[in-house]
């Protein structure tokens, strides 16, 4: 998980009394509303920092993912991580 262990403390609170049985698609929207997650990549410092990590930490985990090619949705090893065939795999690269 991308956040940090203070921030899904945070997060647990803030469910606590949530009702779950609103089906999956308005729980993942409200979730969405009250975390207010950017919509970036994690190669993007603040998807780190808004997810509870210093600016330090932040930068780190940048590098380790921008070091690692098959983070890149642009590379094969990506997809077939996601579970997808290399033929697949190779369609999702070019669309």
């Amino acid at each position: 998980m991308d956040f940090h262990p203070i921030k899904i403390e945070y997060f647990k609170l803030k469910f606590k009394n949530f009702d779950f049985s609103i089906g999956t698609r308005s729980f993942i929207l409200k979730m969405t509303k009250i975390i207010g997650m950017p919509k970036i990549g994690k190669s993007a410092l603040n998807y780190w920092i808004s997810r509870g990590w210093t600016i330090e930490e932040s930068k780190l985990k940048r590098i380790v993912i921008k070091k690692d090619p098959s983070s890149s949705p642009m590379n094969i090893q990506f997809w077939i991580k996601k579970g997808f065939s290399e033929e697949e795999s190779l369609f999702k690269i070019k669309s």
